[in-house]
């Protein structure tokens, strides 16, 4: 699946983990970016992305997932793709 096809199911993820509307996430988003990912958010995102893409992280690599490129390269590397 071409990268261009993952960003929008990713950032659906994102709007709908955080309750926040669509403009806010972009392909540079970082969780700095949004005072809502916080701990809470950002476990909520992992599981929404792992389930949109029927992937499973290594529980390593979860906190470091810590914007849209990384969760994005994390799910091309998941072959779920």
């Amino acid at each position: 699946m071409p990268h261009d096809n993952i960003f929008p199911r990713i950032q659906a993820c994102i709007v709908d983990s955080l309750k926040i509307e669509p403009g806010r996430v972009t392909q540079e988003t970082r969780q700095e970016d949004l005072e809502e990912w916080d701990s809470i958010g950002h476990l909520t995102i992992v599981l929404s992305v792992e389930a949109e893409f029927d992937a499973s992280f290594q529980m390593e690599d979860i906190p470091g997932m810590t914007s849209v490129a990384i969760l994005t390269q994390h799910v091309e590397a998941s072959g779920s793709v």
